[in-house]
């Protein structure tokens, strides 16, 4: 994945909250993420490079080495299907331009 790329979400999941997590429901499979790994679920809305999102947590945790923990998130998000590379083909994002 190139730090250029735009990462969106999967367009159909349900969060639900667990005791010391957030649990993702996509398909039949339930993912739990713990809170910074949901942090950058959301980021991924479409509009945000993976550049973009390591800076953008890089401004929340300034006193943390995040660029690795980052990428291994997106990574593991992108692994397990819950995020995707937004492309010119892109169903929905076609609907928004227009």
């Amino acid at each position: 994945m190139d730090k250029k790329d735009i990462l969106r979400k999967v367009s159909t999941y349900r969060v639900i909250d667990l005791p010391d997590c957030v649990g993702i429901k996509c398909m039949s499979q339930l993912h739990t993420l713990n809170s910074t790994a949901y942090e950058i679920f959301q980021l991924c809305d479409g509009s945000l490079t993976v550049e973009d999102i390591l800076n953008e947590m890089q401004r929340r945790y300034p006193d943390s080495q995040v660029t690795e923990h980052v990428e291994q998130g997106i990574h593991k998000l992108h692994a397990a299907g819950l995020v995707r590379e937004r492309n010119g083909h892109d169903f929905v994002h076609i609907i928004r331009k227009y």
